[in-house]
C-alpha cells in the first residue's frame, strides 16, 4: 500500500492578516482551532458566521494546495531514491576508475537541483503570464477577495454591483496582481465615498470601472494623504 506523506505543519501567509482583520478574538480563536482540526484530521467545519466562514474556506483551500505540493515533492524524492538504489553493480563497474558511487550520487544531486531550478523558472514565467491583462486567472482566493471588495463598495456607496461581472473581476485582479492589498481597496472606497457621495455629478463615479481603473494608485495616494492629515 502506498504511503501518503503529510507534513507536520501548515503554512500561514502574511496576506491572511487582511482576512482576519475584521474578526474579534473569539472569532479568530474559533477560526484557528478549525484550521488545526482540518490540517491534522481533515475535520471540516460549517460556520454560520460569514466573517469566519470566508477566511476558513480560503485558508483551507491553501492548506490543500500546500499539502498536495508537499506530497508531490515527497513522491519525486522517493522515486529518485528508488532509481538510485536499483542500479546494478554492473552499472557502477562500468564507471571510469576515478569515479566512485559517491561522486555519481553528487552528479545526480546536481542534476536534480538543475531540474528544480528549471521548474522554479517555469513557475515564475507562468506567474508573469497570469499577471498580464490578457491572461488573468481568477482562483478561489481571488473570488473571495473580489466579493469582499465589491460588497464593501455596495455597502459604502449604496449601490448594487455584481461580484460576478467579468469586467469588475478583471479590474480587481489586475490591481491585486500589481501588489495592492484588500485594505488598499477599502481605503480608496471609504475616501471616495466620503468625497463624492454628496456630489450629484460625481456620485456616478462610485463604480468599479472608475475606482479600480489605472487611476487606483492616484486615488490611494489621496486616501492615504487624507488619513495622514487627520
Amino acid at each position: 500500500m502506498k504511503k501518503t506523506s503529510t507534513p507536520c505543519y501548515f503554512q500561514c501567509y502574511l496576506d491572511n492578516e487582511t482576512l482576519l482583520s475584521h474578526l474579534d478574538d473569539e472569532q479568530a480563536g474559533a477560526l484557528w482551532k478549525a484550521l488545526f482540526s482540518y490540517a491534522n484530521r481533515k475535520e471540516d467545519r460549517e460556520f454560520s458566521d460569514p466573517l469566519v466562514a470566508m477566511p476558513f474556506d480560503v485558508m483551507k483551500a491553501q492548506i490543500d494546495r500546500d499539502f498536495a505540493k508537499y506530497q508531490e515533492k515527497c513522491e519525486k524524492y522517493r522515486q529518485n531514491v528508488k532509481k538510485r538504489y536499483q542500479k546494478s553493480d554492473s552499472e557502477y563497474d562500468s564507471l571510469p576508475s576515478y569515479t566512485n558511487e559517491y561522486e555519481s550520487y553528487q552528479e545526480e544531486e546536481k542534476e536534480e537541483e538543475k531540474e528544480e531550478e528549471k521548474e522554479k523558472d517555469n513557475e515564475k514565467e507562468e506567474e508573469k503570464e497570469n499577471a498580464s491583462s490578457d491572461s488573468l486567472r481568477i482562483d478561489a482566493i481571488d473570488k473571495h477577495k473580489i466579493e469582499l471588495i465589491v460588497n464593501s463598495l455596495n455597502n459604502s456607496a449604496g449601490v448594487d454591483f455584481s461580484c460576478d461581472d467579468i469586467s469588475t473581476q478583471r479590474l480587481i485582479v489586475k490591481r491585486l496582481h500589481d501588489g495592492y492589498k484588500i485594505a488598499d481597496f477599502f481605503s480608496v472606497i471609504k475616501h471616495k465615498c466620503s468625497e463624492w457621495e454628496s456630489d450629484s455629478e460625481k456620485r456616478s463615479l462610485l463604480c468599479p470601472k472608475e475606482l479600480f481603473s489605472d487611476k487606483f494608485e492616484i486615488y490611494l495616494e489621496q486616501a492615504n494623504s487624507s488619513s495622514t492629515a487627520k
